[in-house]
């Protein structure tokens, strides 16, 4: 072989190597990029964008949040998982809700809250929303004064001792019976409270302003039995007929 097809042959196997080295090489830096990007914080959450609500709801939320997803990949955030989540809060999950949640590559996530409405209100201050989140609220204009016991008594008291809180849970039958007593706007007299209690292995109980007393049942059909009972309902009334199928039973009044 000549001198001159030895080098040839030399130069050939060289650039090969060069060629095998440079895509080893390549390979690396994409796999240390790779690396550096699942390790690293560039594709982690650092920052949530809260929209809607109050200042202080979407401070609260977008504190919430970042506990949730922080340094959590973009990739990996479950939307349903985290409005389930913030929906369980004690106190943000009983007053607004998740409108909206999106990622935003390559490390913010954008949040979106609305306002969740109460179906009726409380004395001092308080509402329900219908899941029976107790939430602050003042009633837009005249309503009846309810004081809501949600604890298993043995007969109607005049003082509960449950005192509500921003973000407790009721049973949503509670909350479905204050949101009928409130649509109907009951008439109350001599600024006396409509209570709503609960009798043990009977169901739900309202007094009535004048110690009228009405049993729901189940509370199931609220404003159905509620319009029986509060039609029904007036202190010292004779009742002659009730529908037979509602069953609201009343207490404390002559029924014939």
């Amino acid at each position: 072989m000549r001198a001159s097809d030895a080098q040839a042959v030399r130069d050939t196997r060289w650039r090969r190597r060069l060629r095998r080295l440079a895509v080893y090489a390549v390979i690396v830096a994409l796999t240390g990029a790779a690396g550096w990007l699942y390790d690293g914080p560039s594709l982690r959450v650092q920052s949530v964008t809260v929209l809607g609500g109050t200042a202080r709801e979407r401070s609260l939320a977008a504190g919430r949040l970042l506990a949730i997803l922080g340094g959590r990949h973009i990739w990996s955030v479950s939307i349903d998982a985290v409005t389930n989540r913030f929906s369980s809060e004690r106190v943000l999950g009983a007053e607004v809700r998740l409108h909206m949640l999106a990622t935003r590559w390559p490390s913010s996530v954008e949040a979106e809250l609305s306002e969740i409405p109460p179906v009726g209100y409380l004395k001092d201050g308080y509402a329900l929303t219908g899941t029976g989140a107790v939430i602050a609220g003042k009633p837009p204009g005249p309503g009846p004064s309810i004081s809501l016991c949600p604890l298993v008594l043995t007969a109607m008291a005049a003082n509960c001792p449950w005192q509500p809180e921003v973000g407790d849970v009721v049973p949503a039958r509670f909350a479905a019976v204050v949101g009928a007593l409130w649509r109907d706007r009951v008439p109350k007299e001599s600024g006396e409270a409509i209570a709503v209690g609960e009798v043990p292995r009977s169901g739900i109980v309202i007094g009535l302003p004048g110690s009228a007393e009405c049993l729901l049942g189940s509370g199931v059909l609220a404003r159905a039995e509620v319009n029986a009972c509060t039609r029904f309902s007036a202190p010292g009334a004779v009742v002659d007929v009730i529908n037979p199928n509602s069953p609201a039973v009343l207490l404390n009044d002559r029924v014939g």
